[in-house]
């Protein structure tokens, strides 16, 4: 009412309001800035920690490869070196025959293995009884540290990796981890101290052919002389020396054929001594 008597104050006023009828659009429009600010800002924010825990996670998988990896090489490891290690004992006991397979991991030849079981053969045939157990020539493989675990496989990278990781995520051992900070003293020590198994083939050989050349020079008939000679005494000329026993095998194969089981012996005992293949 005051205005209405005065028609210039009233215009004044209303030219002085003039520049803030658009402030309530204004401000209207900030706050809908601000917020899609702050949801544009929340989405980043969400994103980037969805890929650090990506990031987190890969690392997590890659350690947890890298464990594993190096756990089943411990493994096969110590599996090789204890590989049918029951088998081959038992087998090596009992006299039997090793296996390709149980030849390649003891390290042997075949075919020395082959001469030497040819000689075990060849005694037990004819005279009833192997040369020698086999066993006293077999030493086991021994394994102090056990089978292989993640702990003492790992390396010390990984357990390095282990503890960044761990840092990361905000705890010690992630839920993830698998590996134990208090276990890095393990590192790298699986099959720590192990030997393989092994067999004295050549000792055993050497016994196994000493044995059945004695035998075959004791199992000689038709021989000059009452005495059995020894191979040494053979090879030295005496007894008739070698020629003595070529002329058994002559007389054997040309005049009197071998009937009995004592001529049969013998006549097989003096071809292996003239081949001397012991």
């Amino acid at each position: 009412m005051l205005l209405n008597g005065s028609p210039g104050a009233s215009q004044a006023m209303q030219t002085a309001a003039k520049p803030f009828d658009t402030l309530g659009s204004y401000l209207d429009q900030y706050n809908t800035t601000g917020n899609n600010a702050i949801t544009a800002n929340t989405a980043e924010a969400n994103s980037a920690a969805q890929s650090a825990q990506a990031g987190l996670a890969g690392a997590q998988t890659n350690l947890q490869g890298s464990v594993t990896g190096a756990l089943g090489k411990a493994q096969g490891t110590y599996n090789d070196i204890n590989s049918n290690l029951a088998g081959i004992q038992g087998t090596v006991n009992n006299n039997g025959t090793l296996t390709a397979a149980q030849l390649s991991n003891l390290g042997m030849d075949p075919a020395a293995y082959a001469h030497f079981m040819g000689n075990m053969n060849a005694n037990t045939s004819a005279y009833g009884s192997a040369p020698l157990n086999e066993g006293n020539y077999f030493t086991p493989g021994t394994t102090p540290g056990g089978v292989p675990t993640a702990a003492n496989s790992a390396s010390a990278q990984d357990y390095a990796q282990s503890a960044a990781l761990g840092t990361l995520a905000g705890q010690g051992n992630y839920p993830t981890n698998p590996l134990n900070a208090a276990d890095a003293g393990q590192a790298g020590k699986a099959n720590t101290g192990m030997t393989s198994s092994k067999f004295d083939l050549a000792g055993a050989n050497t016994k196994a052919g000493d044995t059945l050349r004695t035998n075959d020079v004791g199992a000689l008939r038709n021989y000059n002389g009452s005495k059995v000679p020894t191979y040494d005494e053979l090879v030295a000329g005496q007894w008739g020396g070698l020629q003595g026993v070529k002329d058994i095998i002559n007389n054997y194969t040309n005049y009197n054929p071998p009937t009995t089981p004592a001529d049969k012996k013998s006549f097989e005992a003096a071809k292996r001594i003239i081949a001397n293949d012991y």
